[in-house]
């Protein structure tokens, strides 16, 4: 985030959530100056009205155990630039609808934001393939709908 207020220095990080991170995160934040530049916020249920009103998801992750945040940040239309954890292969096609960078590449995933800052046509084009992408994925009440067939067929079998 350092490099990248250097260059944009109105560049606002919204940190959503809590875990074992978050006093470094802080510390991290007085040590580089970036009080002005980086907003913590609780964790929430209401996490859409944070990806409406943001132009980039970032996940620096180092492993995921699902894919939740990547889907909802895709499906609010964002562009996304993420490390390369399990998620990232599934979800998102570098340069098509975000930019995948590897594990604890600080300078590669500065860069990759800085450029969807600086070139709106690929931010609007990264935007508009994440909706694109958003169309094919399935909604919970379909979802909802498949496992309860799936459910019930297996107890059929089952012959319960």
């Amino acid at each position: 985030m350092k490099k990248v207020v250097e260059k944009y220095p109105r560049t606002l990080l919204l940190i959503v959530g809590e875990g074992p991170k978050l006093g470094s995160l802080k510390f991290q934040v007085k040590k580089y100056k970036l009080r002005n530049n980086v907003v913590f916020e609780s964790w929430t249920n209401d996490i859409i009205s944070y990806y409406k009103t943001s132009d980039i998801f970032i996940l620096t992750s180092n492993y995921e155990g699902g894919a939740r945040a990547p889907v909802e940040a895709i499906s609010s239309g964002l562009p996304v630039v993420m490390t390369d954890v399990p998620p990232a292969r599934e979800l998102i096609i570098n340069d098509f609808n975000g930019s995948i960078v590897d594990i604890n590449d600080a300078d590669k995933m500065s860069e990759k934001i800085m450029e969807l800052v600086s070139d709106k046509d690929k931010y609007l084009k990264f935007k508009e393939n994440s909706l694109r992408i958003a169309e094919g994925f399935i909604t919970k009440e379909s979802y909802l709908k498949l496992y309860y067939k799936a459910l019930v067929d297996a107890v059929i079998s089952a012959g319960v």
